[in-house]
């Protein structure tokens, strides 16, 4: 994808009350990396990601990495995609899957984060990209350089101190003061019961299991 006649970045990239100050990557192998999805998702131009600060997750760190291997075609039929280049990161996609469940991994930040894994890339690192998030058993989940940050661990941002945590360093390294409040919390399963609710008082459930024949 071209840059669609951007000199500069976009003045909401650049500052003012909307500025963009994280750009998140989720994982999504199909999209090639190669023709540069990360900054596409803004129509940002890869000059200007030093202007944010890149997140990458699970296919997004390896999409931030040199290249992705798959010589086992688990995920394409391409043996070798390039990445964007952000990271010297290169993954080989293996054929056992690793599934994990990290409830405290250690970071440059003060909070542990958590989340879970579910990946077949195995990561190996280069150069100035360095692991910067730890599994308790002390392999890496994560790595960085500068301002980028990249890890294996989905919900990252789910837990609410470290969510404050990324958000404050990211204020700071942009010129901005820290906020040391929470502003919202996260309650996955109350906004599930919630929705549940709304989805009893406004529907005919029993019209809609008779539908799917289901027994109620």
């Amino acid at each position: 994808m071209g840059e669609r006649g951007y000199k500069k970045a976009p003045r909401f990239i650049r500052g003012g009350p909307l500025a963009l100050q994280i750009l998140f990557q989720p994982g999504n192998f199909f999209l090639q990396a190669g023709n540069a999805v990360f900054p596409a998702v803004v129509g940002l131009p890869l000059h200007h990601i030093q202007d944010v600060v890149p997140l990458g997750v699970c296919g997004g760190l390896q999409m931030l990495g040199t290249d992705i291997l798959d010589p086992l075609h688990m995920e394409s039929a391409e043996e070798r995609t390039p990445g964007l280049g952000l990271l010297e990161l290169s993954t080989t996609f293996a054929a056992a899957k690793t599934l994990l469940n990290v409830r405290r991994a250690s970071t440059p930040l003060a909070p542990p984060a958590a989340g879970y894994e579910i990946h077949h890339g195995v990561t190996r690192h280069e150069g100035a990209s360095v692991p910067i998030m730890f599994r308790e058993d002390g392999s890496p989940c994560g790595y960085g350089k500068g301002r980028i940050w990249a890890t294996y661990l989905h919900g990252m941002l789910d837990g609410d101190e470290f969510r404050r945590a990324f958000i404050n360093m990211v204020r700071v390294d942009s010129g901005l003061s820290p906020n040391p409040s929470l502003h919202a919390s996260y309650d996955l399963d109350g906004a599930l019961d919630r929705l549940a609710d709304v989805v009893r008082e406004h529907l005919d459930l029993k019209a809609i299991y008779r539908i799917l024949q289901l027994k109620r």
